[in-house]
């Protein structure tokens, strides 16, 4: 198994002065020599949260955000790792000019999670309008950008614990969750879609975030149900 960095900025944690964004970096370095992490074609792969999170924490400073990235790549370089795959992430719905703008300092966008814009109500809405949002958004981003887009998938949204006002799903049942997997699959022969040409990835939405409704780790409930369908779909080999 192999782990990845996110640089979870969002606010309030922010990082914008020289000296804590130096911190960060040489900590990162660190981590990015453990054998364990996560490399493509021998590039360890990090991840921004949220590219317009990091574009607002400073100021909108295009120039300034392109320093501190290449701050990274470069420590990363004088540290022996090579060069780094760097992506950021943005809401599925779509991309914005601002988005676009800001995407050629890094080298893929992606999804954390979204919810799509339907309205917030108190019945549940089917799981497949959750998915439908996500297949649509992906191809929709990849249209408009020069860079990859690493698609990802929601293993359910149902946060009624947290009595969130935003639209609610039901959780996917084996057939759904399948057909899920199965029409991701088929979306990653989509070279817009590859994080590098013939590398196919993709991120799922979540693996424990049960006060949320998405989770892919075993319940009483389900049991190994959606990890089950996963191995069946993508295949149980030490490859993937």
């Amino acid at each position: 198994m192999k782990f990845v960095l996110e640089f979870c900025q969002h606010p309030p944690f922010e990082v914008r002065e020289d000296e804590l964004w130096a911190d960060c970096v040489r900590e990162w370095i660190e981590i990015m020599k453990d054998p364990c992490y996560l490399r493509i074609e021998g590039r360890p792969v990090f991840k921004i949260h949220g590219l317009m999170h990091f574009y607002a924490q400073y100021d909108k400073d295009l120039g300034l955000c392109r320093r501190r990235i290449d701050w990274l790549r470069q420590e990363a370089r004088k540290a022996g790792l090579g060069e780094l795959i760097i992506g950021a992430g943005v809401m599925a719905e779509d991309v914005t000019e601002e988005e676009i703008l800001c995407s050629d300092m890094v080298d893929y966008l992606t999804t954390y999670a979204d919810f799509g814009t339907l309205p917030g109500r108190e019945e549940d809405y089917p799981y497949e309008d959750l998915e439908r949002q996500a297949a649509e958004g992906r191809l929709r981003i990849a249209g408009k950008i020069k860079i990859p887009y690493v698609p990802f998938v929601m293993a359910g949204w149902n946060p009624r614990p947290w009595k969130y006002t935003m639209p609610i799903y039901r959780l996917p049942d084996e057939k759904q969750w399948r057909k899920t997997l199965e029409t991701l699959k088929a979306s990653l022969e989509d070279p817009r879609l590859q994080i590098r040409k013939g590398v196919r990835m993709f991120t799922v939405y979540a693996w424990n975030e049960y006060g949320e409704g998405g989770f892919m780790a075993p319940t009483l409930g389900e049991k190994t149900m959606k990890l089950d369908v996963l191995r069946d779909v993508f295949g149980g080999t030490d490859e993937n």
